[in-house]
């Protein structure tokens, strides 16, 4: 096969079976997917590393050692070498041995096929029928390339969604029955955790670390007191899982002002609590500027106050000296 439908073959296998669309993924399994050809000097990184290709040419036969099981194990084992030294991500660690292996597999179906158990003397060749295999440049070559191409493109779009599950999952409303049935029995005695992976749908940032769960409206609203994840739709979740905290009671109840001082209701809240709705502010241009991205905990629009499962003690500090109209909904863990 020619050097670049092995890296289209690779990157495509790759991102479907490791659910990525990230480039530097991607990319090492590019890379590793030409490492089998080095065995011939006529090859794209056989012409790059010459020395390297003509001593291994003049010793063994094009696509056997170097396209073989022993030689993956050999690439799988340095890169698991490098990665407990240099701990880079694990899926870049998967699919340097994932891309050379898939490039060792794609050319058993070309019309020599490989020595796959390499030193046993066999040639590896998928398809019974010769005039079916694939002849390097040849018209079927562009065909399985293009193919290729195309099934790419949509490993990398569902993947950039967080994936073909998770896709479904946002899609159709669907959630994980066992998720569920953990929150919904201890949500209401217990403070619930979510250890989260994923990323922001804004701006595509990364979102990594324990939140707690603060609610749940077609999925799961997370918060670290500082910002707020509504999972589905600000945060796309590549792994999301539950843990059960302290029993603790849980309260919601209603906090309405009437063009009163806002911290002396706040201060009759007791134990830890997070504080929902909008207020009407007589001094907006007083309160310390916020920032109004998306998922922030207080955001201001004229002197209008916006709070989302904001801590009471971070309200505080923002609303101090305002005197407001409206109404807060208030979550208190005691």
């Amino acid at each position: 096969m020619m050097s670049v439908t092995h890296a289209v073959i690779s990157a495509t296998a790759t991102s479907l079976i490791l659910q990525s669309a990230d480039p530097v993924v991607l990319g090492v399994a590019i890379l590793s997917s030409q490492l089998p050809d080095i065995d011939t000097t006529e090859s794209t990184i056989g012409s790059m590393f010459y020395p390297i290709a003509s001593w291994i040419e003049a010793r063994f036969p094009h696509r056997s050692i170097t396209h073989s099981l022993l030689a993956t194990a050999a690439i799988a084992l340095l890169t698991w070498l490098s990665w407990l030294i240099l701990t880079y991500p694990v899926k870049v660690a998967i699919a340097i041995p994932l891309g050379y292996f898939i490039s060792c597999f794609a050319d058993t179906f070309t019309k020599q096929g490989v020595q796959l158990f390499y030193p046993e003397p066999v040639w590896c060749v998928c398809g019974s029928n010769p005039r079916r295999r694939l002849k390097t440049g040849g018209r079927g070559e562009y065909w399985v390339m293009a193919v290729s191409v195309l099934v790419l493109l949509i490993s990398l779009h569902f993947n950039a969604s967080g994936g073909i599950v998770q896709t479904a999952t946002t899609s159709l409303g669907l959630k994980d029955p066992g998720i569920m049935k953990t929150y919904n029995q201890n949500a209401a005695n217990h403070r619930i955790w979510a250890e989260v992976e994923g990323y922001q749908k804004s701006d595509r940032a990364p979102v990594s670390g324990r939140f707690l769960v603060v609610g749940e409206d077609s999925g799961f609203i997370l918060t670290d007191g500082t910002k707020v994840h509504h999972v589905g739709k600000s945060l796309i979740t590549s792994s999301l899982k539950l843990e059960v905290g302290k029993p603790v009671t849980v309260t919601t109840q209603q906090l309405t002002f009437d063009d009163e001082e806002v911290n002396t209701k706040l201060k009759t809240v007791r134990g830890e609590a997070y504080l929902s709705g909008s207020v009407d502010v007589d001094m907006p241009e007083a309160m310390p500027q916020v920032d109004t991205a998306p998922g922030e905990i207080l955001t201001i629009s004229g002197s209008k106050v916006t709070l989302n499962y904001c801590p009471v003690p971070q309200a505080m500090q923002a609303l101090e000296n305002q005197w407001a109209i409206g109404t807060l909904e208030v979550k208190v863990y005691e």
